[in-house]
């Protein structure tokens, strides 16, 4: 399929929903948000090693954390998740531990976690994720259900790929859902929904998915990517970079979100929300299937970084349109979820 250009959209139109309220998010170089109630988000201010939760009227709830290796302190923040009774966890890869605390920023508890274990959805006291292990064929991203409070493996499966029945599945992209489904996306723009999590994939093909080219932001955001995996050196000389950024230009974008924030978030309906990369520019754009159901596409303002779902609430992070100076400042939307 040829690349979607500006006169070729997804034949698919998309609901455009405009936000309730906005505020301003601190810059960062992590993707997550977590919608703690119905009216407070937080967010990672990974310069300046805190978390910051903030109201949809701008209030300032808590500003906590700091860097270090002791009780309450951060190295390396990638993940955060709304746990039970307001409560916020944080995955600190660097530590190896999830770390929980009140929305006010009291310290509840640590617990150290496998340095392979990625942070997913939390459910009460367990924790979904991926683990990381090795095999005679290479890298496998095993699905894990967690003890929050021990770290103690509670589920796990394996061979999530000869089950997904698609040859390239992302097993690092699975996330569980309230009621125990799994779904993953592959490579080629389709969802694999497992609807009973120890059972056979269902794969199914995004109604609107188009081969789209990155665009100047997402060539960027590569680039500063690339630049802190190797120190900067991907910036010097500047023809390393080109090359670099030539090749990343000349393929179609993954349809679904990567590494980037969280693909898949989940509403009170239990219907799987899918991030797209489509666009990401001016206009963002969020898939709803209620299992391996498409039911709509969702347009919201601004390149979408992360985004959580609580109640009738949907929060978007993202980032807003560059400035003359080519800085662009961060925000979180809050936005009324539609009824399909």
């Amino acid at each position: 399929m040829a690349a979607c250009t500006p006169e070729e959209k997804p034949s698919v139109s998309a609901l455009v929903i405009e936000p309730a309220a906005s505020v301003d998010a601190p810059l960062s170089f992590s993707n997550d948000v977590a919608l703690v109630t119905n009216n407070i988000a937080c967010v990672v201010d990974a310069y300046e090693f805190q978390i910051r939760c903030l109201t949809r009227d701008g209030g300032v709830v808590a500003t906590f954390g700091r860097k270090g290796e002791g009780p309450g302190e951060f190295l390396a923040v990638t993940r955060i998740e709304r746990a039970d009774d307001g409560a916020v966890a944080l995955l600190d890869i660097l530590l190896d531990r999830i770390t929980v605390f009140s929305v006010r920023g009291d310290l509840l508890f640590e617990t150290s976690m496998p340095a392979n274990f990625s942070m997913g959805q939390l459910f009460g006291d367990r924790v979904f994720g991926i683990t990381r292990t090795r095999a005679d064929t290479g890298r496998v991203d095993v699905p894990t259900e967690r003890d929050l409070r021990s770290g103690e493996i509670l589920w796990s499966r394996n061979y999530v790929a000869e089950a997904s029945g698609t040859d390239c599945i992302a097993e690092f992209a699975g996330q569980m859902s309230p009621s125990g489904s799994l779904v993953y996306w592959n490579c080629h723009g389709e969802l694999v929904f497992f609807e009973d999590r120890d059972g056979p994939g269902v794969v199914r093909t995004s109604p609107g998915r188009v081969d789209e080219l990155p665009n100047d932001r997402d060539v960027e955001a590569y680039l500063e990517g690339m630049a802190r995996i190797t120190a900067g050196a991907v910036r010097a000389p500047p023809a390393v970079s080109e090359a670099y950024a030539d090749e990343y230009r000349s393929k179609p974008k993954r349809w679904y979100f990567s590494n980037e924030g969280p693909a898949f978030r989940f509403d009170d309906r239990g219907r799987t929300w899918a991030a797209t990369t489509r666009d990401r520019d001016e206009r963002s754009y969020i898939e709803v299937w209620d299992g391996p159901e498409y039911l709509a596409t969702v347009e919201i303002r601004d390149r979408l970084m992360g985004f959580d779902l609580l109640g009738d609430w949907l929060v978007a992070l993202v980032e807003r349109e560059p400035d003359r100076d080519g800085i662009a400042a961060w925000g979180i939307d809050w936005y009324a979820v539609p009824q399909f």
